[in-house]
């Protein structure tokens, strides 16, 4: 009886190893296909064309401008137009806190499609901002109207929630194909 109780022991063991060995395999072979993330479930019912309405002053309205400019030219089915009258994206400038955020954007959807979204640059921060830079926070921030979420892994990604290290290490202010690829699997 107690060989038994061993031999059964011994297969308990040999099938726990031979499972986390597995396991482990498993893990270790997963590759992430995307490094994107989308912002949530909703999304346009059609980003061409994607009307936009600048509310502020330069240097924002530049910025804003440019970064629409930017996205039109990235090679996504995404094309912002300027129309003052049948706007859903609402883009403006004020001051906040210093220190604080320097864009925010909010998306406003029904069921599974987004109606509008309004966005700011945070004017306390983003004054001081050389252009390229503001470009890079205002152009963020044109990211998330198109559904996408931040994103930290790569780093190297417009979608990088971090100013300092998506402007400030990498010089980003242009979508990277990263930031492409998500909006061209989400339309």
């Amino acid at each position: 009886m107690n060989i038994l109780t061993k031999s059964a022991l011994g297969k308990r063991k040999y099938l726990l190893v031979i499972m986390l060995i597995i396991v482990i395999a498993m893990i270790s072979t997963t590759t992430s296909v995307l490094a994107w993330e989308p912002l949530g479930n909703a999304r346009w019912g059609g980003v061409n064309p994607l009307y936009y309405y600048i509310n502020c002053e330069s240097p924002s309205s530049t910025a804003w401008s440019l970064s629409a400019s930017t996205w039109n030219n990235a090679g996504t089915p995404a094309h912002f137009t300027s129309n003052v009258m049948f706007y859903k994206v609402y883009l403006s400038a004020y001051a906040s806190a210093p220190g604080g955020w320097d864009g925010v954007t909010y998306v406003y959807a029904q069921g599974l499609f987004i109606q509008s979204t309004v966005s700011y640059l945070d004017t306390c921060d983003t004054d001081s901002y050389p252009l390229a830079k503001r470009m890079s926070v205002s152009g963020h921030e044109l990211g998330h109207v198109l559904s996408l979420n931040e994103e930290i892994s790569p780093p190297n990604v417009l979608m990088n929630p971090g100013t300092n290290i998506r402007y400030g290490v990498y010089g980003i202010y242009a979508p990277q194909q990263d930031d492409i690829n998500g909006v061209n699997y989400l339309y």
